[in-house]
């Protein structure tokens, strides 16, 4: 009898584990749904992009030191946060001046061809962030110190640590603000409209070229919050 309820112990804690690590490739999974659900473009950067999230939050935290007044246990929550906007800002412009130039309506009637160049394109921004990445940040792991990777609450017999618990937390309102963002707001329904028919959409005035920028820089953005606890 023992020996059965040790067995459900651990299955409910590898369980736990298993559903709070879900949560940051749920929300990375989020943000590339995004972006090929409104744009039909496979974002072959995309991990890379949620690499500059990771570091994006250290730097924040600990390599300039600007939010060290939060302290430990809030800090490394603020900068997960401070990281989406940042890496929403670098995939604007990488969507505006290289990106923009394979996807929107100047490639809606020259659909397979637009395909292999998006592909390409795409990849080689994987190629660039990642080798840059090296070149500026190195190779040697990093990670921001903090309290609650070291500390869990207990709930029942099944312990939940703290910095996972709070990443999920953070995973699972970023979900919910992104579906009411689209289904309850303006520029959400156009984004919708630009996925469903990019076509019709730009003859009743959505802006399609500005619909797929915004929805690559939301993408991009949101796997840069999805970083947060999986810094290298």
């Amino acid at each position: 009898m023992d020996d059965l309820y040790w067995r459900v112990v651990d299955f409910l804690q590898a369980f736990a584990a298993g559903l709070l690590v879900g949560g940051t490739y749920g929300l990375m999974c989020v943000g590339l749904g995004i972006i090929f659900g409104v744009m039909r473009v496979v974002n072959f950067a995309h991990g890379d992009f949620m690499m500059l999230g990771m570091y994006a939050a250290f730097y924040l935290v600990t390599g300039f030191g600007v939010l060290g007044f939060l302290g430990p246990y809030v800090g490394p929550v603020v900068g997960a946060l401070l990281a989406g906007p940042i890496v929403f800002v670098v995939g604007w412009l990488l969507h505006k001046y290289l990106i923009a130039q394979v996807t929107g309506a100047r490639v809606m009637s020259a659909e397979a061809e637009g395909h292999y160049s998006q592909i390409i394109l795409t990849l080689g921004i994987a190629l660039v962030l990642a080798n840059g990445g090296l070149i500026l940040f190195g190779s040697t792991p990093v990670s921001v110190q903090t309290p609650l990777s070291r500390e869990s609450w207990e709930v029942g017999p099944v312990f939940l640590n703290q910095a996972r618990a709070i990443g999920f937390v953070i995973a699972v309102l970023c979900a919910i603000a992104l579906y009411l963002f689209l289904t309850r707001t303006p520029l959400g329904k156009a984004l919708r409209a630009a996925a469903d028919n990019p076509i019709a959409a730009a003859y009743v005035g959505v802006d399609v070229d500005r619909a797929h920028r915004i929805a690559f820089a939301l993408g991009v953005g949101i796997t840069g919050i999805a970083g947060r606890r999986k810094r290298k």
